[in-house]
Formats: structure tokens, C-alpha cells, sequence
């Protein structure tokens, strides 16, 4: 889940969630959020500093100039650790990816998330749960 803060005319803060569907992804090395071109997501957007950067993965190549600021909790585990990440973005147009951000190796290193493949478990903070179907995720739990 997210949460962003936007500012209401009477300068209150409000927060907006809104649910993702996350993949963890060994064989990628940092994170990448998916917005709709075009869209007005409920996220912070800023240009990416260093420039452009190329990727290359097994659905083709790509080319991500800005960055999403991004305070996640992952509720299965806990419901007030909060996680703050900066993905490239990449604007799509047509049918929506299956996935809403994908979380690299690199930021799964820092947060100390193990997969198991073995026995089929996330373990995040010492919370083991089993990895759960992407159909699973179109649903809550």
C-alpha cells in the first residue's frame, strides 16, 4: 500500500493509499513503477538526476528519465513500518503491466527481504509468509 500526502486548500494534509500489486524481482537490479501515460498519479514525480537511464530486460528495452517517490507498507507483514523508495518510472500506454512496481534486488538487500524458493516464503522483519499467485493479488486478503 502507498500513501501520499497532498494539500488541501485549507493547507491540511490528506492521505491518499492506494493498493499495488508488487512483484520482488531477483534479476533486477533496481526498482520500477508503472504509470499510464498520460495518467495523474497519486504519486510525487521528479526527474531522474544523472539523466536517462537504458534497461534491458526479457520483455525488451527501455529508456526511464524521472522517478516516483513512493512510502510503501507492506500490510502482510506490518501495518506501521513504512518504506520510502524512489522507482524509475515507466509510462506505458494500452493494457496496464500485471504488476504495478517491481522491487530490485538492490532495495530487497537493504530491507532484508529473503524469497525462498525452496519453500515457497517472503520473509520480511522475521515474518514468514508464503508467496502468493499473481491472481491472488487482484483480491484482498
Amino acid at each position: 500500500m502507498t500513501k501520499s500526502v497532498s494539500r488541501s486548500s485549507k493547507k491540511r494534509p490528506t492521505i491518499k493509499t492506494k493498493f499495488f500489486r508488487v512483484l520482488l524481482d531477483t534479476g533486477l537490479s533496481d526498482d520500477l513503477i508503472f504509470i499510464k501515460k498520460g495518467s495523474r498519479p497519486n504519486i510525487t514525480i521528479r526527474r531522474k538526476e544523472g539523466g536517462q537511464r537504458k534497461w534491458t530486460t526479457s520483455n525488451g528495452a527501455f529508456t526511464t528519465s524521472k522517478v516516483g517517490v513512493v512510502d510503501l507498507t507492506f500490510l502482510d507483514f506490518s501495518k506501521s513500518k513504512k518504506v520510502h523508495l524512489t522507482p524509475d518510472i515507466v509510462e506505458y500506454q494500452g493494457e496496464a503491466p500485471k504488476f504495478d512496481l517491481i522491487i530490485g534486488k538492490k532495495t530487497m538487500h537493504e530491507l532484508g527481504i529473503v524469497l525462498d524458493c525452496q519453500t515457497n516464503t517472503v520473509t520480511i522483519d522475521s515474518i514468514c509468509l508464503p508467496m502468493r499467485d499473481i491472481d491472488s493479488l487482484l483480491t484482498k486478503h
